[in-house]
């Protein structure tokens, strides 16, 4: 009878031992996967918000140089457009106050009589 009750108690305690060693895994693999969904939702987080910072910092840097450039380029090609105007309507001017006649500067310019026309009328209206 004492050995039956030592073998029941040695099977309780196995099971026991078991059923410890199952919940205490089980608890593992609970907190394991927990951990690792917390872990990969706060990295997730912090790597959108610091690509998102990063991200403008560098598309505000970019656009500024873009801009910078493109409203140098378009200011030069402006400047020249209004030098070249201004070399004509002088060059005409000068013509015409030598006596050339509009048809004969417009052969000579390869310019429309209309624009050396309205060349002429502008210089006239700056002066008064």
């Amino acid at each position: 009878m004492i050995d039956e009750r030592i073998r029941i108690r040695e099977n309780w305690e196995m099971s026991m031992d078991t059923f410890r060693k199952e919940q205490l895994e089980a608890g593992f693999q609970k907190g394991l996967k927990q951990g690792l969904e917390q872990g990969l939702e706060q990295g997730l987080e912090q790597g959108l918000e610091q690509g998102l910072e990063q991200g403008l910092e560098q598309g505000l840097e970019q656009g500024l140089e873009r801009g910078l450039e493109q409203g140098l380029e378009q200011g030069r090609q402006e400047g020249m457009e209004l030098g070249v105007q201004a070399g004509q309507q002088s060059l005409i001017q000068k013509l015409s106050l030598k006596g050339m006649s509009i048809e004969m500067i417009a052969e000579m310019t390869d310019l429309s009589s209309e624009s050396i026309k309205k060349m002429l009328a502008t210089d006239s209206s700056n002066e008064e």
